[in-house]
């Protein structure tokens, strides 16, 4: 890689689809911006650290198992999609970060995005996700507008959709499809949230009558996840409803 003497303008990079093995020579240029590295033989994600003007660093289709050493690099875009990932670390100190794609690898537990304050999309297809129970670790996601999780096992829960917009209210698109205004209405009713006010009105109204609930689907009537029995996925995170 970049075993040339870069001019000093060069911002964008794209070494795509060749066999680099190491990512090396970076620090010859300080001043780049896109760096593209699809594609290749990689196995880790080292000597970036100097780069601290970097702001898209695409990785997809190499050999990466855990994402680590770009800790306070201002990026806004990581692409690391088809690899070998099982676990989400190294992103706690991305404040910029705008978009990232986990998509095509072998992640199960969502526990590493909790503190992705900037983040607006993020790409999970094709993982191995399939717990309502992990989108703790994105509910707190304010800035989250468009979450991809087509082909997770998650998809087979029963009101996948309705779920999913109940902890991520603010959400615009799923899985590629907008959210429409009445799902985010079916959403908060299939959790009750709006239950304990229609009984107040209709007690007050009909004190005669016996309040019944008339909703063709409650969260009561959908199957309770256990917790997840893997140690490190044990740290705890309060629910938005709780």
């Amino acid at each position: 890689m970049l075993d040339f003497l870069p001019p000093a303008s060069l911002e964008w990079v794209d070494f795509s689809n060749n066999q680099i093995s190491k990512i090396e020579n970076v620090h010859k240029n300080l001043y780049l911006r896109h760096l593209y590295l699809d594609k290749n033989n990689i196995q880790k994600i080292e000597n970036l650290d100097k780069n601290t003007h970097l702001r898209v660093l695409s990785l997809n289709s190499n050999y990466i198992t855990k994402i680590e050493n770009i800790d306070n690099l201002h990026l806004e875009e990581l692409y690391i999609s088809d690899n070998r990932l099982t676990k989400i670390t190294g992103l706690n100190k991305l404040p910029e970060l705008r978009t990232l794609d986990l998509s095509r690898n072998e992640i199960v537990f969502l526990r590493g995005l909790e503190n992705i304050d900037s983040l607006r999309f993020l790409n999970l297809s094709l993982n191995k996700v399939s717990k309502i129970l992990q989108l703790r670790y994105v509910e707190g996601l304010l800035l989250l507008t468009e979450l991809d999780m087509c082909f997770n096992p998650i998809q087979d829960r029963k009101h996948y959709r309705l779920q999913v917009l109940f902890h991520i209210p603010q959400l615009r698109m799923l899985d590629g499809v907008d959210i429409l205004s009445e799902e985010k209405v079916k959403a908060e009713s299939l959790h009750g949230v709006d239950y304990a006010d229609k009984e107040i009105i209709f007690t007050n109204l009909l004190p005669q009558e016996k309040f019944i609930d008339r909703r063709i689907s409650a969260i009561e009537m959908i199957e309770p996840e256990s917790e997840d029995n893997d140690q490190e996925d044990s740290f705890v995170i309060s629910s938005r409803h709780s």
